[in-house]
């Protein structure tokens, strides 16, 4: 059959090691992470503090709801004290599980946070993590400033004005985080004390501004990380996720794939892992024989479930269902 074949490969008799085209070699600048002091990063996040409680459940608005097989996808706008312009929250709610449930709020990678991708075309199969509500769990994709319908122009900045762009994005990411477990603590439906955050890739760059300033996040899955590179975008110590790394205390586990040409697991993973100021019996590095992503489904779907179980508990499927 003329659509059916195999690749091969020839080894090269030149013993040199070259990059491949487009994939550049990387350095270690775990030497380069930034230190600041207790009373400096006291000061920097100040301008994360979020008071809990700040938003009123009651002024969170219902948009619509769409039944699928093992979840009810809810779409609801919760204010964010900027006038006309209320975020979008996905709700993906377990039909299988009875309430109060368990939550895991999502931080999307790159592509959500570029122009023209609209939130309703999202498909969270396509994302591997639609085993979130088949576990029991409600998936929270909130539709933050700066990704796909409220994009903040943010490709088209550079220098000094992309900088301070970079900031307001990371303290709004923050604040509307603590605005969606406010609701999900003033709902019967959710257990608001039992909240979980799930990263990926540029999702993880966001990850510590919240983890290291919301206490309220019981445990995180960062997927295809590493510690930040010393890059202009980051000169600004509040804009540098490693000083907010080194803040971390909540259970973490690092999953990432071995071969990822854009974080080297060994440059930039394992700094992270020491970075994380995580208890080192609460802080977990797992790698699959893959890429940046996606990752292996299973493997993923397996090791994410487990280390969701150890730190929530297992949710419990209606007697009818089991």
């Amino acid at each position: 059959i003329d659509t059916v074949g195999f690749r091969g490969m020839r080894a090269s008799t030149n013993t040199a090691a070259a990059p491949l085209p487009g994939f550049p070699l990387f350095n270690d600048f775990s030497g380069t992470i930034r230190q600041v002091s207790d009373e400096e990063f006291a000061g920097m996040k100040h301008s994360f503090d979020y008071a809990a409680g700040t938003l009123d459940p009651g002024k969170v608005t219902v948009v619509d709801e769409v039944v699928f097989e093992s979840w009810i996808r809810r779409q609801v706008l919760i204010p964010t004290g900027r006038q006309n312009d209320p975020m979008p929250v996905y709700l993906f709610i377990p039909r299988h599980f009875d309430p109060p449930y368990q939550s895991v709020i999502y931080l999307p990678p790159a592509d959500s946070w570029s122009p023209g991708f609209r939130s309703d075309s999202v498909k969270i199969e396509n994302y591997q993590i639609d085993f979130v509500p088949r576990s029991g769990r409600v998936l929270i994709w909130p539709i933050y400033s700066g990704s796909h319908e409220r994009y903040d122009n943010y490709h088209a900045d550079s220098g000094p004005e992309r900088s301070s762009l970079a900031l307001e994005r990371n303290r709004r990411v923050r604040d509307e985080i603590g605005r969606v477990i406010d609701y999900l603590a003033g709902e019967a439906e959710f257990d608001g004390s039992n909240v979980a955050l799930m990263a990926l890739s540029y999702g993880a760059t966001l990850a510590p501004f919240v983890l290291s300033t919301e206490p309220r996040i019981k445990t995180g899955i960062i997927y295809s990380a590493g510690i930040a590179p010393p890059i202009p975008i980051f000169a600004n110590p509040q804009n540098d996720p490693n000083v907010f790394w080194a803040r971390v205390k909540q259970p973490i586990v690092l999953i990432n794939g071995r071969y990822d040409p854009i974080r080297p697991y060994e440059f930039v993973l394992e700094p992270l892992l020491k970075l994380l100021a995580t208890p080192p019996e609460s802080k977990k590095l797992i790698l699959y024989e893959s890429g940046h992503w996606p990752l292996p489904r299973y493997l993923m779907m397996r090791d994410s479930l487990a280390w969701l179980d150890q730190q929530q508990g297992h949710p419990v499927a209606r007697d009818a269902d089991r």
